[in-house]
């Protein structure tokens, strides 16, 4: 049944009386009031017009044409429009209200409105309001999970409580929707939305656009995301693009080198304890004579086998470690091998033996490995089990030795530049106002992940002492 644009004219069921003391007490409606009247209403005027505008387009657009007319809203996609899940609640809004026709130099609903008679003044108004307002970024600032999501504008200074049932039980705070909301009256609705969630560590790509935008334009207004609507979706794109197919970010050891996962043997050419004496004192942590105590011997009791570390004092790019373990060290009869995760550490090490051991150690060769395989390798291991994990992080010592770590790394966090922030330390973006924003973004991101990610409490940042550090309750400067 169709409802009426106004509850005091006559009832669609032909009963004689106003839709007010009629179905609009009957069944769904009895339990409704004006305001979800309203929201109904202007749901239900979109599904009609955009079934009348649909019907009203299939004359005007050239057959052919609508695979050009999707390459030119999918910047760059591979994907064509069949496969493509934007397709209904994307695309479908932009056609019928953002795609120019070319020869009539109209949207196709301000095309229809100029030509049918049968608009409804309730139409017409839609219309006439839905074509002013842009896709833009909104930020998830609160959710009602089966009622509202409210979204803040991060390209424009603007913030709506959207009213939506379904949505709002699969959205969460902290995360970016690329949509249209049509402001109305006591409500706002999204009419064009991505089916995509946008994860919080694009925020500040977003915050990016923003500011690029700002330099071109002497203020960023509804108009500036018409005229850059192509340019803001190709980021959006590229945002999908980066969900659809995420690549694995480049990992790096604790000096900051790429890892690569290496094994540089020798052939000894002295006994084993000869090249040990020379080697061992690469393990700064311990005397021989503790490493000795894990080696095995041969029935002459002499020494046969060995592993240990390879360790120095302290860590360039993390001044609280007091050591870093570099490598990992074995000799086996007459053969010696290095195991290290970087080409650096490869080179560092050869000179080490070359020192150490010169003619008595003769290179062979260095192997390497990859990531993936080694991961393999790890998870054919036997793991601890449960049980044997959780002892081992409940001893108090093995406890107070995270925390401690855990403090040493946030005290010195607070004065570290951080590409998020534009290069800028968390207390030099605390003083200004963009500033603040970007950190808002970074504490948001650390909250979603260590939730996600089910990190234990003892590694998880304290944000609430870390905003209160960075006084983000007090108002900063412009």
């Amino acid at each position: 049944m169709a409802i009426p644009d106004d509850i005091y004219s006559l009832c669609p069921c032909e009963s004689g009386k106003k839709f007010k003391f009629c179905c609009y007490r009957k069944s769904s409606w009895e339990s409704s009031n004006v305001a979800d009247y309203e929201w109904i209403k202007l749901r239900q005027t979109e599904g009609l017009l955009t079934e009348k505008l649909f019907l009203f387009a299939e004359g005007k657009i050239p057959k052919g044409v609508m695979s050009q007319v999707w390459s030119e809203f999918a910047i760059g996609q591979s994907y064509g429009l069949q496969d493509a899940p934007e397709f209904e609640a994307l695309f479908t809004p932009w056609l019928l209200f953002n795609w120019v026709i070319p020869e009539k130099k109209k949207t196709i609903a301000e095309f229809y409105l100029e030509s049918s008679k049968q608009v409804t003044p309730h139409e017409q108004r839609f219309i006439e309001t839905i074509v002013q307002r842009p896709y833009s970024f909104y930020l998830v600032e609160g959710v009602e999970p089966g009622v509202s999501i409210t979204l803040r504008g991060l390209l424009l200074p603007e913030k709506y409580v959207v009213k939506e049932r379904q949505a709002s039980q699969s959205v969460g705070t902290g995360y970016i929707v690329y949509c249209r909301v049509l402001p109305w009256e006591n409500h706002s609705i999204m009419v064009g939305c991505s089916p995509y969630l946008i994860p919080p560590s694009y925020h500040y790509e977003v915050l990016d656009l923003r500011d690029a935008l700002k330099i071109r334009c002497e203020k960023i207004k509804l108009d500036v995301l018409h005229q850059y609507a192509p340019e803001i979706r190709r980021e959006y794109f590229e945002f999908v693009e980066a969900i659809r197919n995420p690549t694995l970010p480049e990992m790096r050891n604790t000096d900051g080198d790429p890892i690569t996962l290496a094994e540089v043997r020798y052939e000894l050419k002295c006994s084993p304890r000869e090249a040990f004496d020379a080697l061992s004192f690469l393990d700064i942590l311990r005397s021989p004579e503790e490493i000795l105590r894990e080696a095995t011997y041969c029935d002459r009791n002499e020494l046969r086998s060995i592993t240990f570390d390879w360790v120095k004092t302290g860590n360039k790019r993390h001044s609280e470690w007091d050591n870093t373990v570099l490598g990992r060290i074995k000799i086996d009869g007459a053969r010696l091998s290095i195991q290290v995760n970087s080409e650096k550490r490869v080179k560092k090490i050869q000179k080490e033996i070359k020192r150490r051991l010169g003619n008595k150690a003769a290179f062979q060769i260095t192997s390497y490995d990859s990531i993936e395989h080694r991961m393999k390798e790890s998870r054919e291991q036997k793991p601890l089990r449960l049980e044997e994990q959780s002892e081992l992080m409940n001893q108090p010592e093995v406890q107070d030795q995270i925390k401690k770590m855990m403090k040493a790394h946030w005290e010195k966090w607070f004065d570290e530049p951080i590409p998020a922030l534009k290069g800028l330390t968390p207390r030099q973006a605390a003083i200004t106002k963009a500033g603040r924003e970007r950190l808002e973004a970074l504490l948001t991101e650390y909250e979603i992940r260590d939730q996600k990610s089910g990190m234990d409490n003892l590694l998880r940042p304290d944000i609430k002492s870390l905003r209160k550090e960075l006084g983000l309750g007090i108002k900063p400067r412009e």
